[in-house]
């Protein structure tokens, strides 16, 4: 018997460029750090507490010596993959929207300024307290996606960004866990070749 050759098609893959600019405050918790005296120190633990340290230690640096900062490729990227189960379209499948596209890299260069905010926060079963972060605003961003036109097209990935920024959003207190924090709108996309 004559064995069956398979072909397994080469898919061609391209980078598009996406400029966003944020529509609300990006606020951003690296370690999600928040004290509710883990160790039964009661006052003590909370007056030694350095708002400062907490903010530096709640920014993602990219290189601080030259003062830049970002956001994890990963959280844009989840934002899409929720916004495709929002559009509740056959071509939004999630499996098939976290494999249609690539984002190279770890963290995405926030432009802005990150300054120190002060809120108050209640976490279920424990007393209010405070939070030390960093809010962006405002703030702009461009993200390198690599991706397969033959599996999401441009439009498509554009329609997910959109709604991403819309709907879902990112960092604390997003639209998607009852905020309104992290949202963004696309500016531009440019589409250039992969490199070899």
């Amino acid at each position: 018997m004559k064995a069956q050759q398979i072909e397994i098609p080469i898919l061609k893959e391209q980078m598009l460029r996406i400029k966003i600019e944020g529509t609300t405050p990006l606020v951003v918790n690296k370690n999600h750090f928040t004290v509710t005296d883990p160790e039964g120190e009661g006052k003590k633990a909370r007056k030694e507490r350095n708002p400062e340290r907490e903010f530096h230690d709640s920014i993602h640096w990219i290189d601080e010596s030259k003062g830049t900062s970002g956001f994890p490729a990963r959280g844009f990227k989840a934002a899409c993959v929720s916004a495709g189960s929002i559009l509740n379209a056959k071509d939004y499948k999630k499996n098939k929207v976290r494999a249609a596209f690539f984002i190279p890299a770890d963290l995405i260069e926030i432009k802005g300024e990150p300054k120190m905010r002060r809120d108050v926060v209640r976490l279920r079963g424990l007393t209010p307290d405070k939070r030390f972060r960093a809010e962006y605003w405002p703030w702009k961003a461009n993200i390198e996606i690599l991706f397969a036109e033959s599996i999401l097209s441009i439009p498509q990935i554009m329609q997910l960004f959109t709604e991403a920024g819309s709907r879902v959003g990112v960092g604390e207190d997003r639209p998607e866990k009852g905020g309104s924090w992290g949202r963004f709108k696309v500016m531009s996309a440019e589409k250039y070749e992969a490199p070899a």
